[in-house]
């Protein structure tokens, strides 16, 4: 980065292509990147034109999502052009192309490599972080979310310890995540590496929509063992779904050492 830069990527996107926007946003930012994403930075008032160029100046990086959206819309063409010239002055690349869709990439870009996502998200997310250098390393990410518990260890001890917090704030970034795998994997990991501030978190985890969460929510709980953790362990005995509902009194055993 920069050492006037204080954000690492400004992701540049029409309105229709704002899920994959918001997820990539989110990802990078588990990832320790800084994000200049217009969601988190406009606020009423801001002058539209004055805070996208600022945001953009005061980037590392401009990631383009190319769709049939965006390559037609003209406030995804001012930033583009933006950056562009910003490109051209400071002799450097600057751009990077996110292709999401099939679509006519603008000819000032057909030069370049870009990400690919249009067959799979988690391959142009890898090739993108490898660009930004992003402070977690994704091979290391992809093992620490593996729900292997030999290779969560494995992956972790070979973390320099100064580095190893970084790593934990990602896994309990991931647990924020909208991908009910994400969320899975980084619960597994986390109770793998015994995080004394899982539990806490794992209270706040109680109406999760996914039953698939909830009903490991329950057995984490129980793997525990503590006694502080049985009122949530009996909200979990009275939800809607049969397997939660059984993890849950399975928790409760393993905590109290009789059934319930």
């Amino acid at each position: 980065m920069r050492g006037d830069a204080i954000r690492d990527v400004f992701i540049s996107y029409n309105s229709e292509d704002r899920p994959f926007a918001e997820r990539l946003a989110n990802d990078l930012r588990s990832f320790g990147l800084g994000v200049w994403w217009d969601q988190w930075e406009m606020t009423v008032g801001d002058s539209l034109i004055e805070k996208i160029q600022d945001g953009i100046s005061h980037s590392s990086w401009l990631a383009v999502v190319l769709s049939s959206h965006s390559v037609a819309s003209p406030w995804v063409k001012r930033e583009l052009g933006a950056a562009i010239a910003q490109e051209i002055g400071e002799e450097r690349v600057f751009v990077l192309p996110l292709l999401v869709a099939d679509c006519q990439i603008p000819p000032f870009l057909s030069d370049k490599l870009y990400a690919d996502f249009r067959s799979s998200y988690s391959d142009g997310l890898q090739a993108l972080l490898r660009r930004l250098e992003s402070p977690i390393r994704p091979e290391v990410a992809e093992l620490l979310l593996s729900e292997s518990d030999t290779t969560v260890r494995s992956a972790f001890t070979r973390v320099p310890e100064a580095q190893q917090p970084r790593y934990r704030a990602f896994l309990f970034e991931k647990l924020a995540s909208s991908e009910v795998e994400a969320r899975l994997a980084a619960m597994f990991a986390l109770a793998s590496l015994r995080d004394p501030a899982l539990g806490p978190r794992l209270l706040t985890m109680l109406d999760d929509p996914s039953t698939a969460v909830r009903r490991r929510l329950a057995l984490n709980l129980g793997r525990l063992r503590s006694r502080e953790n049985l009122r949530a362990i009996e909200v979990l005995m009275q939800d809607s779904n049969s397997a939660v509902r059984a993890a849950a009194r399975a928790a409760f055993k393993d905590v109290t050492g009789s059934r319930p």
